[in-house]
């Protein structure tokens, strides 16, 4: 316990140096993303040693909320990202967030595996569960390529809100389905939550004040707070206490042991 204790107080202490130096020299979005959690998750996820079908499912989990989120923020104006290239994803948001998404999810499962689960990645077998979760995945991505393409200038009114709810909606299926969540699953994700929230927090600011993330539509959000005279809305801050759960939640019950 005192080991992983001084790890994870370790691997704040990195981020807070990085944090620092990051704005101090206006890093981009993508040094910060590599930073952040390119080189935490690659250090972690080499002490676990994770099966190479691991990263198939993720990546595929990354591109698909990439594209359900960006085209509804882009749509409605939740958030803008600001990017040093050109290169953009369906012509609207930047790539590097498609990889933000997909090095924050290992670090993720990373982080619950080696400070809250068993430190035993399992290997990833094709079953029903598995096909029920690449259907919804798809589903998922069908939805953002419609709209950042035939919809694009469709605006749901607090759309953040309707992301966060069908998220727990989301959530809430995934156990039903899956057969096999458990109160111990339930438990150790609200860890892993609980380990992520200082480092999405730190990251959360430094991308604040290097304006990689603008959020400039209040009317969009029920509250928000002024942050060093920049606007952070509420529903931000919830996502982010409910991305590490649903992750875990989905991660255990389809592509780990569930226990």
């Amino acid at each position: 316990m005192k080991i992983k204790v001084a790890t994870y107080l370790g691997l704040l202490f990195y981020l807070s140096i990085v944090a620092s130096i990051s704005v101090v020299s206006d890093f981009d979005l993508w040094v910060t993303i590599i930073l952040f959690f390119g080189l935490p998750s690659i250090w972690l996820l080499w002490l676990l040693r994770p099966p190479v079908s691991l990263f198939l499912p993720v990546a595929i989990s990354a591109l698909a909320t990439t594209l359900l989120f960006e085209s509804i923020a882009y749509s409605s104006g939740l958030w803008y990202e600001l990017s040093d290239f050109q290169v953009r994803m369906f012509g609207v948001f930047p790539l590097e967030i498609f990889f933000w998404n997909f090095a924050t999810q290992l670090l993720i499962i990373a982080v619950h595996e080696y400070f809250s689960d068993d430190r035993l990645i399992n290997e990833v077998r094709i079953n029903w569960k598995n096909i029920w979760l690449l259907g919804f995945l798809v589903l998922l991505a069908v939805i953002g390529v419609l709209f950042v393409t035939t919809m694009s200038r469709v605006v749901l009114p607090f759309a953040a809100w309707w992301l966060l709810a069908g998220a727990v909606v989301s959530l809430g299926g995934a156990m039903i389905f899956s057969h096999t969540s458990s109160r111990a699953v339930i438990k150790k994700a609200g860890l892993t939550t609980l380990l992520m929230l200082p480092i999405l927090l730190i990251h959360e600011l430094v991308s604040l004040f290097s304006f990689h993330w603008v959020f400039a539509n209040p009317a969009q959000y029920l509250a928000s707070i002024n942050i060093a005279g920049e606007l952070y809305p509420v529903e931000r801050f919830l996502f982010i206490l409910l991305i590490p759960l649903w992750i875990i939640v989905v991660y255990e019950s389809y592509l780990d042991d569930s226990a």
